[in-house]
């Protein structure tokens, strides 16, 4: 189980071969864009079980609640689903959807995409390492044996620069803009989010990897979209 973080990036791998797979079929077939975009948002939460998608659910129950930070980390292990989870989540899928029609219709794209998923999962990674644990998130406390900490973490940041390669390789200006904001959503995790909280836990860790996801998404979609008129 210690040594379970430095896995995740390979969880995205595995996500990035079949969204590319979908692509290849997909063109193969000559799908509509719509239907194209629905394999693109659905396929990453059949093969994780939505695992990440629960914890972004549950943070944006907790945060929507404007309680303390006690009642929030309460809200966090309530299995139960407020509406606050369920507007978020239905906000996310349409904008996720929205974003993946507008994805280009080029391989150089769909592989920067699929690199977004190895992206998202480093991070989550080194963020579960090395963020401030919250005293209630046991998941957080046994990932960080010290035997194993240092080689998770370097592994964990040799994926992000690989996945960070990909992007920038295969769409310069758009994959450049995409990994800022992941970072951006790294830095502001850090610096706000764990101070929400009282500290990490692995349900932050689910909303850090999926707003990764969706903000790198808009980011690379837009910034293809304006290169276009320019």
């Amino acid at each position: 189980m210690a040594w379970a973080l430095m896995f995740l990036p390979v969880v995205g791998l595995c996500i990035g071969a079949v969204l590319v797979a979908w692509y290849a079929l997909c063109s193969a077939l000559e799908v509509l864009p719509l239907l194209r975009a629905v394999g693109y948002t659905v396929l990453p939460l059949l093969v994780t079980g939505a695992i990440h998608m629960d914890g972004f659910c549950d943070t944006a129950d907790a945060l929507a609640s404007n309680a303390g930070v006690q009642k929030r980390q309460e809200i966090l292990h309530d299995p139960h689903s407020g509406a606050f989870a369920i507007i978020a989540v239905a906000l996310y899928l349409l904008v996720f959807f929205g974003f993946t029609v507008q994805l280009p219709d080029a391989w150089s794209f769909v592989l920067a995409f699929a690199a977004v998923f190895i992206v998202s999962r480093g991070l989550g990674g080194l963020a579960t390492l090395w963020f401030e644990a919250a005293e209630t998130s046991q998941l957080a406390s046994a990932l960080r044996n010290p035997r194993v900490k240092a080689p998770s973490t370097a592994i964990l940041i040799l994926w992000v620069v690989a996945g960070a390669a990909l992007l920038v390789i295969c769409t310069p200006w758009p994959g450049m803009v995409a990994l800022i904001i992941a970072v951006l959503v790294f830095v502001l995790a850090r610096f706000w989010l764990v101070r929400q909280f009282g500290g990490f836990s692995g349900d932050l860790a689910g909303w850090l990897i999926q707003m990764v996801e969706l903000t790198a998404l808009v980011g690379l979609v837009l910034t293809s979209l304006i290169l276009e008129v320019l």
